[in-house]
């Protein structure tokens, strides 16, 4: 089985893959962002045409995001980029190259773990990708709090409306798919007050049997150190409910944000609703009291710009490169805010 955690970032994925990777049937190493690169699923065979290409200069995510990286992480799961290379080449398929990569890992853990758990957040742009190529599988969504996420965030040098931004543009992407048998949604508040109803339900609905040792960390985890200054708590530590509410005690206005709703073009792009950050609230039970009106009657769209990247020319190069050789296309604007 393969299991695809999606979240907005800062949502308590990385949290809940720890906890499902100490369960005996499950493995889930670090984000590989297989199933958030689009060009995978819209065009498997241009990735096998120009390979010598994306290997050099990555490829864009685009229009959903800029990242141009392709197969994150692979030394920590001791795989070899050239080895997975010649797998994709010689797969006439997605999904020949992804079970075939699943084998792999999973090869390389003990017997017991038949499950391989894929966490990346960006994920969750392409359920409807991986519902369609993966029927059989399994998704599990993570939620928190928008203001809670927003916070964290920001701690991680991203803008108060990129922030927002990216809860309101994944959680709204999942949306049409929320009610599939399929899809398992859990919340970060709850995960951390109940840990063993939570978890209990999720190893139901994954088929496997619930031990109380997962919830607890092992020394390695406590000595990996896998956090971000910004998170409270060590994902890799014991279940806390330390940051629920974080945001009560900054001085950060939500007022404006809760306005923010999905734009024309990512409605059409992804097939959903043009959400509010408050409708998404009201539906999820987050508390909206206080906020006053929410209505806005005047919206102009609003595009990320905080994407991260050490050379900015070199940066360009490959975009437009990607643009001519590799048939990418543009980001578009995911969201509107209120004038």
């Amino acid at each position: 089985m393969i299991v695809n955690i999606c979240s907005s970032g800062s949502s308590g994925s990385t949290l809940l893959a720890h906890i499902l990777n100490r369960h005996p049937n499950v493995f889930c190493g670090e984000e590989l962002g297989l199933f958030s690169k689009n060009i995978l699923f819209e065009n498997f065979n241009l990735i096998k045409k120009r390979k010598y290409l994306i290997e050099r200069f990555g490829i864009s995510s685009t229009p959903y995001f800029k990242d141009r990286s392709i197969f994150r992480n692979l030394e920590s799961f001791s795989l070899d980029r050239q080895n997975i290379w010649k797998i994709l080449e010689s797969s006439k398929q997605l999904n020949d190259f992804v079970y075939s990569l699943k084998n792999i890992i999973l090869g390389k853990q003990n017997k017991e773990k038949i499950i391989w758990a894929e966490k990346t957040p960006e994920n969750i742009y392409l359920i409807k990708y991986f519902l369609e190529y993966f029927p059989m599988e399994k998704i599990i969504h993570i939620i928190r709090d928008p203001r809670d996420v927003i916070i964290s965030l920001m701690g991680r040098g991203i803008s108060f409306l990129d922030a927002a931004e990216t809860w309101l543009s994944s959680v709204a992407s999942i949306q049409p798919f929320v009610n599939h048998p399929n899809v398992l949604e859990i919340k970060y508040e709850e995960l951390v007050c109940s840990p063993v109803k939570i978890i209990k339900s999720v190893c139901f609905f994954l088929g496997i049997q619930f031990y109380d040792e997962i919830l607890n960390p092992n020394e390695e985890e406590q000595k990996k150190g896998d956090y971000f200054a910004s998170w409270k708590n060590i994902p890799g530590s014991k279940i806390s409910t330390n940051s629920i509410g974080r945001y009560k005690k900054s001085n950060i206005k939500f007022n404006n944000i809760i306005k923010m709703r999905i734009s024309d073009d990512f409605a059409l792009l992804q097939g959903i609703e043009r959400y509010t950050i408050f409708e998404l609230m009201e539906k999820y039970n987050y508390n909206i009291e206080g906020f006053g009106d929410h209505n806005c009657n005047n919206y102009i769209e609003y595009k990320q710009n905080n994407y991260i990247h050490n050379n900015k020319f070199k940066y360009n190069i490959k975009n437009l490169i990607g643009k001519i050789l590799l048939n990418e296309k543009t980001i578009i604007s995911k969201v509107e805010i209120c004038a």
